[in-house]
């Protein structure tokens, strides 16, 4: 199993794993290959890391707590922490994928500019033009 991570954040791959908390070599929660194959896929560093918690839960998720005399290991925990994280990734990425056009309104010095210009089409229709003045 490949574990590398430098903290500088050197790398993509640095950044994920930053991202999901799996910087200890003692016990990585996932390979470099794993992480590379996502990147390399196209993925950016906040989709491979949403990608990689939803794979840890699952893989946790199938894991039943045990209790041995004063010894408990509490997989659950690690699932709630860990679906805990994809929420907050999933809102990073939502927060970022905040639609940046705007169409709000047209401003009269623009309209006016267009108006005095010969190389824009004008158009035919204006406000008012079916208004009955009878």
């Amino acid at each position: 199993m490949g574990f590398t991570f430098d903290p500088a954040l050197a790398t993509d791959k640095d950044k994920v794993r930053f991202k999901i908390g799996d910087t200890e070599d003692t016990a990585p929660a996932v390979e470099d290959e794993t992480i590379t194959a996502l990147l390399s896929g196209g993925s950016s560093v906040l989709s491979a890391s949403i990608d990689i918690t939803r794979a840890l839960i699952a893989k946790y998720s199938r894991l039943v707590d045990k209790e041995i005399g004063p010894l408990r290991i509490d997989h659950s925990d690690r699932v709630k922490n860990y679906q805990r994280l994809l929420n907050e990734l999933q809102e990073e990425r939502d927060r970022d994928q905040t639609p940046g056009v705007y169409a709000g309104g047209y401003l009269k010095s623009v309209r006016d500019a267009n108006d005095e210009d010969d190389d824009v089409i004008q158009l035919l229709v204006e406000i008012d033009m079916h208004k009955n003045t009878e």
